[in-house]
């Protein structure tokens, strides 16, 4: 990078979409995270598509976390511990968000 900083030589960087996107300061869509993690995406368009029975989500007793490239859990939020009808969509967001 540095020669071809000090060269004037374009640099060919071959990134995904989703990292440009962001690199631009625009906003992520499921479909540009499908490009990167193909299992993940799935299981949150589940949770935001899912009917609006609000026995179902206490059933399902979901954290209001997601697992981080090491495996840990990360928790979105400080202001919700479990996943409910009312922050599905904010914890869409918010996981599209951290991956």
């Amino acid at each position: 990078m540095g020669i071809a900083i000090r060269t004037g030589s374009p640099l060919s960087l071959n990134l995904a979409e989703p990292v440009w996107k962001q690199l631009a300061g625009m906003t992520l869509t499921p479909a540009d995270l499908t490009e990167v993690d193909r299992d993940y995406v799935p299981g949150l368009l589940c949770i935001r598509d899912m009917e609006p029975d609000d026995k179902v989500f206490h059933t399902l007793e979901m954290p209001f976390s997601t697992p981080s490239a090491y495996g840990n859990d990360v928790p979105l939020s400080t202001r919700y511990r479990r996943i409910m009808l009312e922050n599905r969509l904010e914890y869409v967001k918010l996981a599209l968000n951290y991956r």
